[in-house]
């Protein structure tokens, strides 16, 4: 879909060059300025997605990772708070 989508924008640009290109070489000129604006501002674009989708990446990525050591860290609590008091275990074995 995308390439298709491509080729025709590729297709219509050559065309309107060739437009210009018959209106004179000002024109011609022009109209290849314009299209190497709109290229660029396409490709911005396109850096700037992607950008985006890396960022929410990494966003669920330490979100996730959080998670984790924060079950790991509850876990660790839970086992130290059965332990927390030795020597009342102890002595409620000696009574």
């Amino acid at each position: 879909m995308e390439k298709e989508r491509e080729d025709a924008q590729k297709a219509n640009d050559h065309n309107a060059l060739a437009e210009a290109k018959k209106l004179g070489k000002e024109a011609h000129t022009a109209a290849k300025a314009r299209l190497a604006q709109e290229q660029a501002a396409t490709s911005e674009a396109k850096k700037m997605e992607r950008l985006r989708i890396i960022a929410e990446q990494k966003a669920e990525k330490a979100r996730l990772a959080a998670e984790s050591k924060a079950k790991w860290v509850e876990a660790r609590v839970r086992v130290y708070s059965m332990n927390s008091d030795p020597f009342q275990y102890l002595y409620s074995l000696g009574k």
